[in-house]
């Protein structure tokens, strides 16, 4: 059995650690995302390309009232990530549409896709490279993001609501954050679809599934790109607290 080195790992993980502390942000999210597509692996190639191929674009780019009436027309829908072949979709396009490293917290946890239900495209019409999978997407993916357990402490949150120790960590139970918000591309930098993405955080369905999964009435949803809204729905927190 080979003996563990302490002194080694040591000095290791200290170089590391003044490695990172010397990249500015942008290189310290890029070693990070290198690192886990290096050492990380959710699926095989064919499912990746897949993936790939399931992104939504519009049907011509160049064709302006085509793109507008596409969207005009978009159905987004949401679909429960948490467990079999969407939560393997969930996982490729977390893993490869996303800049920054994934770490699921170990708390309440759950996971979506969304779609255009419009633009469901059959099997056969499929890239020959696709092959014969068993796994099919469930559609044109828009984006995909989690709600996870809220955050115990933010300094401006509590001061907003008021609410003492108490009543904080009675009432966190009934608010999540969202933990992961990522539209694909180009639906994301061409027509805000993280917007869309950050307002179905708060949908019927999450709302039904964390009620029914953790047997806790979902209340308040903030974010960090979300402020105005989790202000909101804090308040009425505040107010079941008084």
């Amino acid at each position: 059995m080979k003996r563990f080195n302490f002194d080694a790992e040591r000095k290791a993980l200290v170089a590391n650690l003044n490695y990172l502390k010397s990249l500015r942000v942008g290189g310290f999210t890029l070693y990070k995302k290198w690192d886990e597509l290096q050492n990380r692996i959710y699926a095989d190639r064919l499912l990746v390309h897949t993936a790939d191929w399931a992104i939504w674009t519009p049907t011509d780019f160049n064709d302006e009232e085509q793109t507008v009436s596409e969207i005009g027309a978009m159905k987004p829908k949401v679909i429960i990530a948490n467990n079999g072949d969407n939560k393997t979709w969930w996982d490729i396009f977390r893993l490869f549409a996303s800049t920054a490293e994934y770490n699921q917290p170990p708390t309440r946890h759950i996971k979506f896709l969304v779609i255009d239900e419009n633009r469901r495209v059959p099997p056969f019409l499929r890239p020959e490279w696709c092959g014969d999978l068993e796994k099919e997407p469930p559609g044109k993916v828009l984006g995909f993001g989690a709600i996870s357990g809220d955050l115990h402490t933010i300094s401006c949150r509590d001061k907003f609501i008021g609410w003492s120790k108490e009543q904080r960590d009675k009432m966190l139970r009934h608010s999540a954050v969202g933990s992961t918000i990522v539209p694909t591309q180009p639906f994301g930098a061409n027509f805000r679809g993280g917007k869309l993405i950050a307002g179905l955080t708060t949908s019927a369905l999450l709302r039904n599934r964390y009620q029914l999964q953790y047997n806790d009435v979902l209340a308040g949803m903030p974010s960090l790109s979300m402020t105005t809204i989790a202000l909101e729905c804090f308040g009425a927190l505040s107010a079941a607290c008084a």
